[in-house]
């Protein structure tokens, strides 16, 4: 496939805009792991999540853009691309994307406070009760087991109330 250099400089152009792309998208994944993603396992799922989409990412790109012709202006366009991306606006958009999903964060924790409140409400009405009944039916049944004792404990209790 021959291109003009209008072609080429049109292709290498897109190419950087692609590599600007692949550049927020590693921005993206990269305040998610300071946000969400704290553990390792995490972090390894996130890492091949991120991976997975880059190539993707790439490769329709390249397929879609340049008919999947892998040249070196094309390579060198998307290297330019991430390099300025990350000179220039890196941490303005990395900083952007963690006040976001932070905001995100805690608006489900509301949303979700909201939603749980009633099972909590039917847990304090329903379920708290019914152990309380079961842990004073345990303590009746001890007390009953062991009489001798009993009258030996309340012997002692009346003693230090006089």
């Amino acid at each position: 496939m021959i291109l003009t250099i209008s072609e080429q400089a049109t292709v290498f152009l897109q190419m950087i805009l692609l590599g600007v792309g692949s550049g927020i998208l590693f921005d993206c994944f990269r305040a998610l792991h300071r946000t969400v993603f704290r553990g390792v396992v995490s972090v390894g799922i996130s890492d091949f999540l991120f991976w997975m989409s880059e190539t993707g990412l790439i490769g329709a790109g390249i397929y879609l853009l340049h008919s999947g012709s892998l040249r070196f202006f094309v390579i060198l366009g998307l290297v330019l691309g991430q390099i300025l991306y990350f000179l220039l606006v890196s941490r303005v958009v990395c900083t952007i994307f963690v006040w976001f999903i932070g905001r995100l964060l805690k608006i489900f924790k509301v949303f979700f406070k909201i939603l749980l409140t009633p099972a909590q409400l039917l847990y304090k009405i329903l379920i708290v009760p019914i152990f309380s009944l079961w842990d004073w039916f345990l303590r009746a049944k001890k007390c009953r087991k062991k009489p001798a004792e009993n009258i030996e404990l309340r012997e002692q209790n009346a003693d230090k109330e006089k």
